[in-house]
C-alpha cells in the first residue's frame, strides 16, 4: 500500500472530510465503522456510504460506484439494508443508480433494464453434466436439521467440445438428503422431459428410465392432467388440447381440438370426450364432429350426415373391419363387420362367416348367409314304396341343386342355428288300384308333424302329386326330413322334374 493514515494497528478514527491514500485497520477483529449521527426513522435514512471514484483522461473526477448501508422501514427500530449502486454513464459523472439491494430479511433485489446474475464454473471440462452451476434451496426442519429442498442446475449437455447446455430441475422426494432427485430437464435442443432425463420429442412425460408404469387408473397415476379444482359454471366446462396452426398468437381458434366436456357438475362431475375439426381454411371455430359419451356410446353429429369411416390404407386383401363385443361375450370373441375388395362380411365369433353381401358390377347385392342356409334338392331315381309310412329322406337318393352351408346331406337337413325356417316339398307318383289316401309330411327329430293329406277315390292306373310347405321353428341341430304315408304301395317318381325338397332360414 502507499502508506497509512492514522494508526497501523488498533482503532482508526478520522475526522477529516477528505482522506487520501490507503486506510488499514489491523486487529484480531478488524473493522471500519461509518456512523451517521442523524436521528431519523425514514426509510433509507441513517445512511453510510462507501463511494468509489476515479478520474477520466482529462483529470475530471467521476463517481463509479457506491455501497450504502441504510435504515430499512420507517419504524423506530434497528432494521438495515445494504444497497449497491453503479454509474451507467446516463445521468452524469457523479450520479449512481441502485442495482442490488439486500434488505433486512435477507432478500436480494436486483434492478436493471435487463437484470441478470451470472454464475461461472471455471473448470475446463467437456463431460456430460460438467461445467455445472447450481442454485440450491435449503430449509430447516423443526429439529434444526438443514435439508436441501430443491436445486436448479445449468450444465453441459453431451461430451463434445461445444457450448451445448441443459437446465435441470430437482426436488427432494422426502428421502434425498442433500441430493434432490431430477424432476424435469430442458436439453440443448429445447426438448422437455418430465420424470425422465432423456426427452424423445418436444415434450416427454414418463416415469424414470427402468421404472414401472402405473397399472391402475387414478388421478395420482395420471401422466398429464387437464383440470383439477375448476369446473364450468353452467355444466359446460371444456378442458381442451388444441392442434395446428394459429399464426402465432394472432388467430382465435386452433384448427382442431380434443378434450373433456362436462355434462354435469354435480358431485365430482361427469362428461364426454369430444373431437372438434373444421372444414374451412379461415380462423373459424371447429365444430364437434364426434363424442364418446359418459355412457360409453360413440356419437357422430346427426346434422352432418357424416359416416363412421374405417379404412385400411394398405394395398392388400386384408380389408377393414369393426370389432364388436359385449360384456357377456366369451373372452376374445368378437363380431366382425367389414369390407374386402367389393364385398361386405359379417363374422360371428371372430372367424365364423355369418353373412356376405356381394358387391361389384356383377351379382351386386346378393346376400349369402353361410350359417343361415338354403338348399334345393331332388330325388334322383324312381323308387317303390310299400303301403304305410315311408322315410323319403334316408330311404331314397337325393341330389343338390343348391346347398349353401352344406347343411343338407343324404336327404336330411340339420339346422345350424335356432330360428324360423321355411320348407317346401313335392312328390310325383303313379299307383295301381284304388288309392284312398296319400300323405306328404315333414318330420322333426323323427317325430311326424306338418302332414298334408291327399285322397284319390278312382281305380285304375293314374299319376298324381302330393305337395307340402310349412314354416317351422327349429333349435340348433334339429333334424328335418321327408316321409310319405300311403294306402297302398306305389312308385315315387325320380328325376329333376318330379320330386323335390327345399328349405331356407327366414330369420
Amino acid at each position: 500500500m502507499g502508506g497509512y493514515i492514522g494508526a497501523k494497528t488498533g482503532t482508526l478514527v478520522a475526522s477529516a472530510s477528505d482522506i487520501r491514500g490507503d486506510i488499514s485497520a489491523t486487529d484480531t477483529t478488524p473493522e471500519i465503522v461509518l456512523k451517521n449521527t442523524t436521528e431519523t426513522d425514514a426509510d433509507g435514512g441513517r445512511e453510510g456510504t462507501l463511494t468509489f471514484k476515479g478520474e477520466k483522461s482529462g483529470g475530471e473526477e467521476v463517481t463509479l460506484a457506491q455501497i450504502e448501508g441504510s435504515h430499512d422501514s420507517t419504524n423506530d427500530d434497528s432494521r438495515g439494508q445494504l444497497v449497491f449502486k453503479t454509474n451507467n454513464n446516463q445521468l452524469g459523472d457523479n450520479v449512481t443508480e441502485t442495482k442490488m439491494t439486500i434488505n433486512s430479511s435477507g432478500n436480494v433485489d436486483v434492478t436493471a433494464n435487463t437484470a441478470s446474475i451470472t454464475i461461472r464454473n471455471t473448470s475446463e471440462e467437456d463431460t456430460d453434466g460438467g461445467r455445472e452451476s447450481k442454485f440450491k434451496f435449503q430449509g430447516e426442519q423443526s429439529g434444526g436439521e438443514i435439508s436441501t429442498l430443491a436445486e436448479i442446475q445449468g450444465s453441459h449437455d453431451g461430451t463434445a467440445d461445444d457450448e451445448k447446455g441443459d437446465l435441470i430441475f430437482k426436488t427432494n422426494d422426502g428421502s434425498d438428503g442433500v441430493s434432490p432427485t431430477e424432476a424435469m430437464r430442458i436439453d440443448s435442443s429445447q426438448n422437455v422431459a418430465i420424470g425422465n432425463a432423456v426427452p424423445t420429442g418436444k415434450l416427454t412425460i414418463s416415469e424414470s428410465s427402468g421404472a414401472n408404469a402405473p397399472t391402475s387408473i387414478t388421478a395420482d397415476n395420471t401422466y398429464l392432467q387437464l383440470g383439477s379444482g375448476d369446473f364450468g359454471a353452467s355444466n359446460n366446462g371444456k378442458f381442451m388440447i388444441g392442434f395446428g396452426f394459429t399464426d402465432g398468437t394472432t388467430n382465435t381458434n386452433s384448427p382442431a381440438y380434443i378434450g373433456y366436456q362436462e355434462t354435469s357438475t354435480s358431485g365430482d362431475t361427469k362428461g364426454a370426450l369430444t373431437f372438434h375439426t373444421r372444414d374451412v381454411v379461415t380462423d373459424t371455430a371447429p365444430s364437434e364432429q364426434m363424442r364418446i359419451g359418459s355412457d360409453g356410446g360413440v356419437h357422430i353429429k346427426p346434422e352432418l350426415n357424416a359416416p363412421l369411416i374405417v379404412e385400411n390404407p394398405a394395398t392388400n386383401n386384408q380389408g377393414a373391419y369393426v370389432k364388436i363385443r359385449d360384456g357377456n361375450s366369451t373372452a376374445g370373441q368378437y363380431t366382425w363387420i367389414g369390407r374386402s375388395a367389393h364385398d361386405t362380411y359379417v363374422y360371428a365369433n371372430n372367424s365364423d362367416l355369418a353373412m356376405k353381401i356381394t358387391g361389384g358390377s356383377s351379382d351386386a347385392g346378393i346376400v349369402t348367409k353361410p350359417n343361415q342356409p338354403m338348399f334345393d334338392a331332388y330325388l334322383t331315381a324312381n323308387t317303390t314304396h310299400s303301403a304305410g309310412v315311408y322315410n323319403l329322406s334316408t330311404g331314397d337318393s337325393w341330389s343338390n341343386r343348391t346347398n349353401v352351408g352344406s347343411h343338407f346331406s343324404s336327404g336330411t337337413f340339420t339346422a345350424p342355428v335356432a330360428g324360423r325356417y321355411l320348407f317346401a316339398a313335392g312328390i310325383g307318383s303313379n299307383a295301381l288300384g284304388s288309392m284312398t289316401y296319400f300323405g306328404l309330411e315333414f318330420q322333426v327329430n323323427g317325430v311326424r308333424t306338418y302332414v298334408h293329406w291327399f285322397g284319390k277315390g278312382a281305380t285304375g292306373s293314374s299319376y298324381f302329386a302330393a305337395n307340402n310347405s310349412a314354416i317351422i321353428n327349429l333349435a340348433a341341430n334339429d333334424v328335418v326330413r321327408l316321409a310319405s304315408e300311403k294306402a297302398q304301395s306305389c312308385t315315387i317318381l325320380g328325376g329333376a322334374s318330379y320330386s323335390f325338397f327345399t328349405g331356407m332360414l327366414l330369420g
